[in-house]
């Protein structure tokens, strides 16, 4: 029933509005979404449905929002309808009597359809403290997900009260990183100091949304006095988000990276395209393990004339073959005369050589319109 359920979301004109028997599959695709034992086959009868009923779905879609095996699949479907029923779900999020999770549900379908005029009525659940702890969180995600300045005041109050639950206080200061309003960046670094582990975590990743020397220094700190290994890696993956302002602190990071981090360094390195990013990889891929491989693999993806040096300082180093061999393959798709004059020189001083050196030569060879044969 699933994969018949996909099959029609991914091909809806053949089951569509103006398809044979259509009023048909739209009833046995509502009787799935009600009645199937599955949440499997749930979630992708409500695919279908979106898919090609939308005039029968938006009834469906509003009641499996409370759904608590597939409700949290269901906000992202109603968004992306042609005309979603955006009021219809403002009412449902109003309604203090509705369960929890069909509140919270709307909720994140207003932020996922990016509905402004929620703004007033997403607030006023945000400041009700007698309301559910979930319906408050997944609020404080939609306000996130709506990025408007409206609400980062009232989400900054919330991420330093201290009186408040702390997945609520977490969740706001999640949504403070997506809104990035400058003025709220001392609250959201007070946070990254909590004590409360879920508040820290999620305030080193919101540090990512301002893109200011405090925040990347702030950030800096958490991997250098030796964090969580989660919480360093998102401190790293933080620091290449806020972009120029992260660089210098990533170049240092390179000289002394932990193995905890070294991966999501390697990443956020081999995403800035300056000078300074590209040495840093050259010194990780020639260091020991674990950077080596994924840094040899950054430099030969980036294929950019300052990567020359780097590649090939690694053809005599004491690395991996498979190392020497990414480096082998970044110079060919540099394809200048020097990056071929380095791979020519290592093949030439080889001990052996590999499959992949055959191939290298007759890249050059051919590049230099060398015939080679009988």
């Amino acid at each position: 029933m699933a994969a018949v359920c996909d099959r029609v979301a991914e091909a809806p004109g053949l089951f569509g509005v103006d398809a044979p028997g259509q009023d048909a599959y739209v009833a046995l695709l509502r009787h799935h979404l009600r009645e199937a034992a599955a949440p499997t086959v749930r979630r992708a009868a409500a695919r279908a449905l979106a898919a090609c009923a939308e005039a029968g779905a938006k009834a469906a879609l509003l009641e499996a929002l409370g759904d608590a095996r597939i409700g949290d699949a269901v906000p992202d479907l109603l968004a992306g309808l042609h005309k979603p029923p955006l009021r219809e779900v403002l009412a449902l999020l109003a309604d203090t009597d509705r369960p929890p999770s069909q509140r919270g549900n709307a909720a994140r379908a207003l932020g996922a359809a990016r509905y402004a005029a929620a703004v007033p009525s997403l607030l006023a659940a945000l400041a009700d403290d007698t309301a559910p702890t979930a319906v408050r969180t997944s609020v404080a995600d939609a306000l996130g997900a709506l990025r408007l300045l409206a609400g980062a005041a009232p989400l900054a109050a919330l991420a330093k009260d201290e009186e408040q639950p702390g997945t609520v206080r977490a969740r706001a200061v999640r949504a403070l990183g997506l809104i990035g309003a400058p003025d709220t960046l001392p609250v959201v670094l007070a946070c990254a100091r909590s004590p409360h582990e879920a508040i820290r975590g999620r305030a080193v990743t919101a540090l990512g949304g301002f893109p200011v020397l405090a925040a990347a220094r702030a950030l800096e700190e958490v991997v250098a006095h030796g964090s969580e290994p989660d919480v360093a890696r998102a401190a790293v993956r933080a620091l290449g988000r806020i972009g120029a302002p992260g660089l210098p602190i990533l170049v240092r990071l390179a000289d002394d990276v932990s193995k905890d981090v070294a991966d999501q360094l390697v990443a956020a390195l081999a995403a800035r395209p300056e000078t300074e990013a590209t040495a840093a990889l050259g010194r990780l891929a020639a260091a020991a393990p674990p950077t080596q491989g994924a840094a040899s693999a950054a430099l030969s993806e980036r294929g950019t004339p300052d990567c020359v040096e780097p590649l090939a300082a690694l053809l005599d180093a004491d690395v991996h073959p498979h190392t020497r061999e990414a480096a082998v393959r970044g110079l060919l798709r540099i394809n200048t005369d020097e990056a071929h004059e380095r791979v020519l020189a290592h093949c030439l001083t080889a001990a052996h050589l590999y499959g992949w050196h055959v191939e290298a030569l007759d890249v050059i060879a051919e590049a230099r319109e060398v015939r080679l044969g009988l």
